[in-house]
């Protein structure tokens, strides 16, 4: 009774701002300017929409902004379930649903890397996506969750179409060429292939690839990324939030990237421990570089106008 409540009090708040009445089909897809005698009937307005089926409401969705890229989806249904998804750039980042919680990373194209889901209180399952690096096709996904490590591997080749699911007792081959379907299995000790994603004694999901390796911990989020030039350590607020990112270079280099809501605001240099440069990035995407003397002493500050094409302040300490 009091979700009804909660959820027609809303409706008598929003029922000002609806600005359209469209077509729809059973998912809420506008299909065109509605008609009388439409089964279903999608009501818009600049940041909620809600769908009806035969006239009686079948969900609410409502859009709240978190910064200029970030938007959370909280969709009510009449009997009182609610989903939260929440969107970056356009690509879903997280799901929530009764106390299931699912967590994305995408890459630079929108690819899926990881995800993370959460159910009641067991222990998290992880999952790492890779790609083929010359063409977009999915090539492996690794599992991590209480049953241990299950890696799945994708290969296309132009007369069959391979898959191998590896896990801690063993693995399983099918080969598909043409109509023929075929499939070996193998136990224990008896893998054909390497596998280059493990699990740690910590329980992080180590993805070792040519001179590159990194820790995922079981919530999805990076923890650590080594090469032959440099280890990255990357740290969160309790939320899940990046906060800091602390990058040691094999010459002496250190430096540290500070975030506040995923957007880079300090960035702090140092070379043998002795600090170098600080830069503090400024919301009208402009930024004020810091640089010290061969002791470790500010000097000046320098800053610039947004690209960096412009000074438009020197101080001197």
């Amino acid at each position: 009774m009091k979700q009804a409540l909660v959820i027609g009090v809303l409706l008598m708040m929003l029922n000002p701002l609806v600005g359209a009445s469209m077509k729809a089909n059973s998912i809420g897809q506008p299909l065109g300017a509605y008609e009388e005698g439409d089964r279903y009937r999608l009501e818009l307005s600049s940041y909620s929409r809600i769908l009806y089926d035969d006239g009686k409401q079948v969900w609410m969705e409502i859009d709240q902004y978190i910064g200029p890229a970030t938007v959370t989806t909280t969709r009510t249904y009449r009997d009182g379930r609610i989903q939260k998804r929440t969107f970056t750039d356009g690509s879903l980042v997280k799901e929530q649903e009764d106390s299931t919680i699912s967590t994305y990373t995408l890459d630079e194209s929108g690819r899926l890397i990881t995800s993370s889901t959460v159910m009641r209180e067991d222990e998290p399952t992880l999952a790492y996506y890779s790609y083929d690096r010359s063409t977009p096709h999915l090539i492996s996904i690794a599992r991590l969750g209480e049953t241990g490590l299950v890696l799945s591997r994708f290969v296309r080749e132009p007369d069959r179409y391979t898959v191998t699911v590896v896990d801690e007792e063993g693995g399983q081959r099918y080969v598909s060429m043409g109509s023929l379907r075929m499939s070996d299995a193998w136990k224990e000790g008896e893998v054909l292939a390497s596998v280059v994603i493990d699990e740690t004694e910590e329980g992080y999901l180590r993805l070792s690839q040519d001179d590159r390796t990194q820790l995922y911990s079981r919530s999805g989020l990076v923890h650590q990324e080594r090469t032959d030039e440099y280890e990255k350590t990357f740290f969160y607020t309790p939320e899940g939030e990046l906060k800091e990112i602390r990058t040691e270079y094999s010459d002496g280099r250190v430096t540290i990237d500070s975030y506040d809501r995923q957007t880079l605001i300090l960035r702090e240099e140092f070379q043998d421990g002795v600090p170098m440069k600080d830069t503090r990035y400024h919301e009208d995407f402009g930024y004020t570089e810091t640089l010290y003397d061969h002791e470790g002493k500010p000097y000046v500050d320098v800053t610039w106008a947004a690209g960096g094409m412009r000074v438009t302040s020197i101080r001197y300490h």
